[in-house]
């Protein structure tokens, strides 16, 4: 007996995803021989580049396989249950030329210390020259634990206050509150993320009548798997947000859009820009009024998450 062609798209899909997994590993275990401090050249990074190829090879593959599939009959689980194990394996990896999560992490500590990490630089914090009387409660947490005094000496840019906003901050304190300074603990939280944007896009192709195999674009991404995994990078904090925003946006939910856009731009100033369309669907959706108090929302929303730390 022939298998169907659906059975065909399944095994077809599942060999792109076996294979992928093995690339993961591959750069999982390629990781540990990123050392901070060691020059370029002594890292693999050429290995690296033609791993991250073969990633984006495969996902390529997959999205031409996605063309062709049956979209009645979305192997919604399976895509799912992979884009899951491609993460799940660089958990464990070492950031690969990335060194953005020491600041994350030592903001965090900062912020669930009740302090404020727009105050001081690293630099001052590390001297202990100026304002001494200040910079004592940041100076305790390096004293107390050697972890963090190494952390704070790894931040880039030493002589820069964060520039990360609200949101970001709000994150990096929830990681530190679970366990602090542990890049794992990071990394599970935008792992949460990660599903959760799956999911709002999942709901956004139904709403469109749209195959939800679609999601695999995002899910299966090398690019997306990478920079919030490994990297790791917060930005799919923001993301989510957005992606939210969006997504209410179009089911005429203008409350929720208006908040979720407010807690994007406090994530990452950029989503900003799209103030005036959101502010233009609501009001060809429901009138002036209600798009004047979505503005007033949205402006309310972005200036109380700046509140907490308004004296720096």
């Amino acid at each position: 007996m022939f298998p169907t062609q659906q059975e065909r798209s399944r095994r077809t899909l599942c060999v792109l995803g076996i294979l992928s997994l093995i690339v993961y590993a591959g750069m999982s275990w390629l990781s540990h021989a990123f050392v901070f401090g060691q020059g370029h050249l002594d890292r693999p990074i050429g290995t690296f580049v033609c791993l991250y190829g073969a990633a984006f090879v495969l996902y390529a593959v997959a999205i031409r396989w996605l063309q062709q599939v049956d979209t009645r009959q979305s192997p919604l689980v399976l895509i799912f249950i992979f884009a899951i194990l491609f993460r799940a394996l660089l958990l464990f990896s070492v950031p690969i030329q990335e060194d953005d999560f020491y600041r994350y992490l030592w903001d965090g500590k900062v912020v669930a210390s009740g302090l404020n990490p727009y105050q001081f630089d690293p630099l001052d914090i590390q001297m202990g020259v100026t304002n001494k009387a200040q910079l004592r409660p940041y100076r305790q947490i390096t004293d107390e634990d050697e972890y963090f005094a190494l952390l704070l000496s790894r931040v880039n840019h030493p002589g820069v206050p964060t520039i990360y906003p609200p949101v970001a901050q709000a994150v990096f304190a929830l990681a530190a509150l679970i366990a602090p300074g542990s890049l794992f603990a990071l990394r599970l939280i935008f792992f949460c993320f990660e599903l959760a944007v799956c999911a709002v896009l999942v709901s956004m192709l139904r709403d469109f009548n749209v195959s939800t195999s679609g999601v695999l674009v995002y899910a299966w991404s090398p690019l997306v798997i990478k920079e919030s995994i490994n990297s790791p990078h917060y930005d799919v904090v923001p993301t989510f947000l957005l992606v939210l925003a969006l997504s209410a946006v179009l089911k005429g939910r203008s409350l929720l859009a208006h908040i979720s856009l407010a807690g994007a731009i406090l994530g990452k100033v950029f989503p900003g820009l799209l103030v005036p369309l959101f502010l233009h669907r609501t009001w060809q959706r429901y009138g002036f009024w209600a798009a004047a108090g979505g503005l007033v929302l949205t402006i309310v929303v972005v200036i109380a998450g700046y509140l907490p730390f308004w004296e720096a």
